[in-house]
């Protein structure tokens, strides 16, 4: 088993990629702690998990707001003992826009959940998990960083209609590289 023991958080399990990597990372052995801010369907998740013999906590938590973020983390270590990855799954749909016609706000609220939830959950589990330790912190849209783009002279622009989904990308592979770099020092 590939995570035998190693607990896990994973943020935005919801009914796409969230939940699947909740399951399969129990179904390796991890200890997961699944958020999302459907409690109703966390419920789901947990009792599947469970069902296979894996251990689980749900923690109903909106990544926009740092309490709920170390919340979470406080939770998983009452539980756990300790956090050894986190993956940051949660993300917020926006629309599916060009640069001209999406709106700042648009753009803002996107990014909140998506960029800068990610960001408020690496900050949340840092102190539970210093960076030089053996762990990882995922930034789970790393998996669509190649659609869409092109590289422009040493830049990534991005060409399609789904700017606001493509600038997210961008935004939380520098956060992954960030992080790594920080690693690195």
């Amino acid at each position: 088993m590939l995570l035998k023991d190693k607990v896990i958080v994973i943020t935005g399990v919801g009914p796409g990629m969230g939940s699947k990597l909740a399951t399969i990372a129990a179904a390796e052995g991890a200890k997961v702690a699944i958020s999302a801010r459907s409690e109703a369907f966390l419920k789901e998740v947990a009792d599947e998990i469970t069902s296979h013999g894996g251990k689980v906590i749900s923690v109903p938590t909106d990544v926009g707001d740092l309490a709920q973020c170390e919340r979470l983390v406080q939770q998983t270590v009452k539980a756990f003992g300790r956090i050894d990855g986190l993956v940051n799954s949660a993300y917020r749909v926006g629309a599916f826009k060009t640069f001209e016609d999406a709106s700042i706000e648009e753009w803002q609220s996107n990014m909140d959940i998506t960029c800068f939830g990610a960001l408020r959950m690496s900050n949340a589990v840092l102190p539970e998990r210093p960076l030089r330790q053996v762990g990882a912190v995922v930034v789970r849209r790393l998996a669509f960083a190649g659609s869409g783009r092109r590289e422009t002279g040493g830049g990534l622009h991005s060409r399609t209609p789904t700017q606001t989904y493509g600038m997210n990308t961008y935004c939380t592979v520098a956060i992954m590289v960030g992080t790594a770099q920080t690693m690195d020092e």
